[in-house]
């Protein structure tokens, strides 16, 4: 099921180019953050932002933003349970227990907005149930990598649920300054999140969530490809001296997405009335 129309569907009714990636999918493809979906899915070009630990330049299409400027509005528009990102800054996202990602290739300004002219990506986080779940993992790699994840759900009474999520991850940097040993391109980010759905019946269910994330990574910066010792003149490094560490982001987002279903007002495809509403 998808939700490419405001409405759930079955993903081959949706007359919408549309790719959908059930969290079952991203474990088996190894997806552990947003720029793994790269390749995974036509006419999408994911990549980190220049210069920016945490933003991710979009390409649907062909179409996108290059650079992470706050006095830009993004061509991809970037939905996270129906909340909307205002600017590519932000979404360098981990999948962190989610339901699945929707990918909407082309215009879809008629139920998402001016901002989506490029298309859509929507990440939809698994809300709580009566049913009892927990997830963990532990990753380590080279370059010092460390990423911890946990996801905890179940019931609180009959007709309430409650879910957490929490992740912290880090990793040394690719890129040494030669001069003051500053590491660049490393990863050090933290991202919890808390979801309470409350189900007095089975047409009424009100979803509310909060999320935390903070990213002390540092400076992201290019890498050399070949030699670029000047013909005159002293090796060039790719780091440039004296970059303050400007980089460091805390998002917090309460949501609060309503659920109303209505048993004879529509027929059963359109009998759901969803209204979110979230601050950031």
């Amino acid at each position: 099921m998808v939700t490419a129309r405001r409405v759930e569907e079955n993903l081959q009714s949706t007359p919408v180019a549309i790719s959908a990636f059930s969290a079952e999918t991203l474990q088996r493809q190894g997806a552990t953050a947003i720029t793994d979906l790269q390749g995974a899915v036509p006419n999408l070009n994911l990549v980190q932002g220049r210069a920016s630990s945490n933003s991710t330049n979009i390409y649907i299409r062909g179409i996108g933003q290059p650079d992470a400027l706050q006095t830009f509005d993004p061509a991809v528009g970037v939905y996270v349970d129906d909340v909307y990102y205002s600017r590519i800054r932000g979404t360098q996202f981990d999948l962190l227990d989610l339901a699945r990602v929707e990918v909407l290739r082309g215009p879809q300004g008629t139920l998402y907005g001016k901002n989506t002219i490029g298309g859509a990506l929507k990440l939809v986080s698994r809300q709580p149930d009566q049913t009892v779940r927990s997830q963990s993992s532990v990753s380590v790699g080279n370059y010092d990598l460390f990423e911890a994840k946990l996801a905890l759900s179940g019931p609180v009474s009959d007709t309430l649920a409650l879910g957490f999520a929490a992740m912290g991850s880090a990793r040394g940097g690719y890129v040494t300054d030669p001069v003051n040993g500053q590491e660049y391109n490393d990863k050090h980010t933290f991202a919890s999140r808390v979801a309470l759905a409350w189900t007095p019946n089975d047409r009424f269910r009100v979803n509310a969530s909060a999320d935390y994330t903070k990213d002390k990574s540092g400076l992201t910066v290019g890498q050399a490809q070949n030699s670029l010792t000047s013909a005159f003149g002293p090796v060039l490094y790719p780091v440039p001296l004296a970059i303050p560490e400007y980089n460091f982001r805390t998002t917090t987002t309460p949501g609060l997405p309503n659920e109303t279903r209505f048993e004879h007002w529509a027929p059963p495809s359109r009998s759901a009335t969803t209204s979110p509403t979230a601050c950031r």
